[in-house]
């Protein structure tokens, strides 16, 4: 992938939190591949490699924002720390490359690194909690009406609107409430592949016949069925994760037949929902 941009290579970490008069721009085509990012240089290119980083998106201070924005004719920007070796003696220290470009150029970036070095290294998306996840999901399920979200947070409308604001912050939904790329991308990373869709829930879009069941449940784990009208969602999730599957305002629970040493729960919701679980610890399903 290559990305026209301006870059501050190697700016010791404390300039972009405490801010600098002199931000030196360079500018030119920079390279990404497997082996890292390739910066234009006057001998060549120089390498920054991949396992050397350890944040992408940094958020970055107010005061080095405006003057990213003073000093460089680009409307978005992003700081990728890593490690490079110090010039006294064998140990490394952290620096930062800095990038401003078009919001394009920013945002494929970004989806570069989350492809080749993961989620876990995006400074964003480390802020996520469960809450967040919850919405995610509910949302590619269709269900973006508030109060009906509201339903899903213990009918906290607050809540719903001040978790909505954060995922358009973070680039994961757009001011309509769909998912973005970048948001796909993520529930594809925790999830597998999904399709996002306004009339029902997400189903696998891997074009392969569907596997699994409560037949081949391992210990931990819970498998789900939920059902509303014509819409049926199913998949497996583990014992801790469970309530953030359940919605918060349930009718009636009862307690299915024991099949082959695997005890299934039937529970009823205010929205007509119907959840049927399914699992081998039937002292974990009655404490439900």
């Amino acid at each position: 992938m290559e990305a026209d941009a301006y870059f501050l290579p190697d700016v010791p970490q404390m300039l972009t939190v405490l801010g600098s008069n002199d931000l030196n721009w360079k500018h030119g085509t920079v390279s990404f591949d497997e082996k890292g990012i390739w910066l234009p240089s006057p001998d060549g290119w120089e390498l920054i490699p991949t396992k050397a980083i350890e944040i992408v998106g940094r958020k970055l201070p107010p005061s080095f924002l405006n003057k990213i924005k003073a000093t460089c004719d680009a409307p978005e920007s992003i700081a990728i720390d890593y490690q490079k070796k110090s010039f006294f003696g064998s140990r490394y220290i952290t620096t930062s490359l800095v990038f401003a470009a078009e919001e394009d150029s920013i945002t494929a970036i970004r989806q570069f690194f989350n492809k080749e070095i993961g989620f876990q290294k995006d400074a964003i998306l480390q802020e996520l909690n469960s809450e967040h996840l919850k919405m995610l999901l509910l949302l590619a399920n269709g269900i973006n009406n508030t109060k009906m979200l509201a339903t899903m947070f213990d009918s906290r409308e607050l809540l719903v609107k001040k978790l909505l604001q954060q995922l358009i912050s973070m680039d994961l939904i757009d001011e309509s409430t769909n998912l973005k790329l970048r948001g796909k991308a993520y529930i594809n990373e925790v999830f597998g592949e999904y399709t996002q869709t306004n009339n029902g829930p997400y189903f696998p879009n891997s074009g392969q016949e569907k596997t699994g069941g409560p037949d081949e449940l391992t210990e931990g784990k819970v498998w789900i069925e939920h059902s509303r009208n014509d819409s049926f969602v199913s998949g497996s999730v583990s014992n801790s994760d469970l309530f953030a599957f359940i919605p918060v305002e349930i009718q009636s629970v009862k307690m299915g037949e024991m099949n082959e040493n695997i005890q299934s729960l039937i529970i009823y919701t205010a929205m007509e929902d119907k959840i049927n679980l399914h699992s081998k610890d039937a002292v974990f399903l009655s404490a439900i």
